[in-house]
């Protein structure tokens, strides 16, 4: 009966469950299934989805900082600064928590709350103010993520 939470992401919805019970019910922004085409990149581009499949909390945050990948800057026509320029970072950007899944996924806050429930991110799933900080203190590492299509 341990804690774990579930985004379906055609639903748009983030549910945080006890065994078959339901807990929590939130609406969550995911990935908006735009490809990002670039001559330069090592694959052609980068595709903007949620993955589904299963996960585990990898690490937890406060106040976390963004650091943004290649694709911020070339999808926004600017050219890509050095990885360890502070351009790179955006603080408060992800809300006042993280849950990182691994592999530049997470679950977290966003200063655009307008974009929750929407298919409006790069691929992380974004909770309002109120859905992350309900969900944050209910997990720990290891806390298994369930995504569905």
């Amino acid at each position: 009966d341990e804690v774990y939470l579930h985004v379906s992401i055609d639903q748009r919805e983030l549910t945080v469950r006890q065994g078959s019970t339901i807990l929590h019910r939130f609406p969550v922004a995911v990935g908006k299934g735009a490809y990002l085409r670039h001559r330069d990149a090592e694959n052609g581009g980068w595709l903007f989805e949620t993955p589904a499949g299963v996960f585990a909390v990898g690490r937890k945050e406060e106040d976390p900082v963004w650091y943004a990948p290649d694709w911020h800057f070339i999808e926004k026509g600017r050219s890509v600064p050095a990885a360890n320029s502070p351009q790179r970072y955006f603080p408060g950007d992800m809300g006042e928590y993280a849950l990182y899944l691994g592999d530049g996924l997470a679950i977290h806050g966003t200063k655009d709350q307008s974009s929750v429930g929407r298919a409006a991110s790069h691929g992380c799933m974004r909770l309002s103010k109120v859905g992350i900080a309900t969900v944050y203190p209910l997990v720990k590492v290891g806390t298994k993520v369930i995504i569905t299509s």
